[in-house]
């Protein structure tokens, strides 16, 4: 089953777009078959490049150090996770989240 859309899940959109990459040679068959009555829904090459550039930015990636390791991570996946596992979180692990976040914002905002 393919990845949908939620508007209430951060990572959704990239799910659904890094899925629809994944499948991409699919989509065009069952969506150029005239007996499937898809056709509307066809994508050119030039909204595949531009599916492929909002994945892209979607997976926004940060270096940090954390223990002396340098992991490369999904902020906004993991940190959904992060902050959505059983325990509540409380505000001394959630303002460090949130400044990691900012950082990777503020970062990626100046680079063109």
């Amino acid at each position: 089953m393919m990845p949908q859309d939620v508007s209430t899940q951060w990572n959704s959109m990239y799910d659904m777009l890094n899925s629809a990459m994944t499948y991409q040679e699919v989509l065009d068959v069952i969506t150029g078959d005239w007996e499937m009555k898809l056709r509307q829904y066809e994508m050119d090459v030039n909204e595949w490049e531009i599916a492929c550039q909002l994945c892209q930015v979607l997976k926004v990636s940060f270096h940090t150090l954390f223990d002396s390791f340098t992991h490369s991570v999904q902020i906004f996946k993991d940190a959904t996770l992060f902050l959505s596992h059983d325990s509540i979180p409380n505000i001394a692990t959630i303002i460090p989240a949130m400044g990691c976040i900012d950082e990777v914002l503020a970062t990626n905002a100046l680079d063109t």
